[in-house]
């Protein structure tokens, strides 16, 4: 905790940031048709992102604006994130200046009264965070430019099969997302389409969910 206090106040008054961020890119995304209808539907733009900064991608940035070291600042976030999952534990709201605030979410069965409840009944539910408004200031000036397209292939649906046999020979089962590589689609007509190749009896569905599988039939 001593440590912490130390730098804190040197971690978080960083040199200003100077106005030479480049540009987010940024690309137009169609709306789920969640009841395949066949609508087309209207576009939304979404950040492209560049990736996750990790810890010691985020020291190694801060250097340049602060006199400590990566190492120091690395150890002060680790310290930071530590006294997060504690005081929360224990109850707290946590407010990270400039950044937000968080507070912990619980949850149970449904009661009508206080007695018919008790604590080990009671769990933890999720971690709730509300952006601070300094950081919603400052991000609503951020420059954004729409991303290069990508030519994509527009396989045929013998080809997405061949595509699917040559998968099969290497690896015994497929998820939705390996589909989606393999055939340049989205999540929806993912789905769709290896519904009806379910359906075709060419693949065999297990699982559900998250946990969703496909194996090889009559490929």
């Amino acid at each position: 905790m001593t440590s912490l206090c130390k730098y804190q106040k040197e971690l978080f008054t960083l040199k200003p940031i100077k106005n030479n961020c480049m540009a987010a890119n940024y690309k137009l995304v169609r709306n789920p048709d969640p009841a395949n209808s066949d609508e087309l539907k209207p576009l939304h733009p979404r950040i492209k992102s560049l990736g996750t900064l990790s810890i010691e991608q985020l020291a190694d940035r801060a250097q340049g604006r602060s006199s400590l070291s990566p190492a120091t600042i690395k150890s002060a976030l680790l310290v930071i994130s530590d006294l997060l999952q504690e005081t929360l534990r224990e109850g707290y709201n946590v407010n990270l200046n400039n950044i937000g605030y968080f507070s912990v979410s619980l949850k149970s069965r449904p009661v009508m009264e206080k007695n018919e409840i008790r604590s080990e009944s009671v769990h933890f539910s999720h971690v709730n965070f509300r952006c601070a408004q300094e950081l919603k200031d400052k991000l609503s000036t951020m420059e954004v430019t729409r991303a290069q397209s990508v030519t994509v292939p527009n396989l045929s649906q013998t080809e997405k099969e061949l595509r699917l046999k040559k998968h099969f020979e290497q690896k015994l089962n497929l998820t939705t997302t390996e589909y989606m590589n393999l055939t340049y689609c989205s999540r929806q007509k993912a789905l769709k389409e290896l519904k009806s190749l379910v359906q075709e009896d060419k693949i065999t569905k297990i699982g559900s969910k998250n946990a969703t599988q496909y194996l090889n039939k009559s490929l």
